[in-house]
């Protein structure tokens, strides 16, 4: 079912996200917020690139916790707009891979 999957969707993200040090994703009315621990280990070079991709659809706010936040259009449909929020959350963090640092 839909419900099952969605659970594992969410539990993939979580672990992909930790990865990145992320440390919270709060989907808002029409932005979602990727909250970041201080120690990430990103190189911080990246990160205007990064913000360029988007074509001013996200923003970097440098503070005790950074974040990224994004900005799109939510679907009026809440059902709609669970997913795309479950789906945009998803392709965020797979992008953000290209912040981490080479070793």
């Amino acid at each position: 079912p839909e419900t099952v999957e969605n659970l594992l969707r969410i539990s993939l993200l979580r672990t992909r996200a930790r990865a990145l040090y992320i440390v919270e994703i709060k989907g808002g009315s029409s932005e979602i917020d990727i909250k970041v621990s201080p120690d990430a280990r990103f190189d911080a070079d990246r990160i205007p690139e990064f913000l360029l991709s988007f074509k001013g659809d996200m923003s970097f706010h440098k503070g005790q916790t950074p974040v990224f936040t994004y900005k799109y259009k939510k679907d009026q449909s809440p059902a709609k707009a669970a997913r795309q929020l479950l789906e945009l959350s998803e392709d965020l963090v797979e992008r953000m891979n290209v912040l981490l640092k080479k070793a």
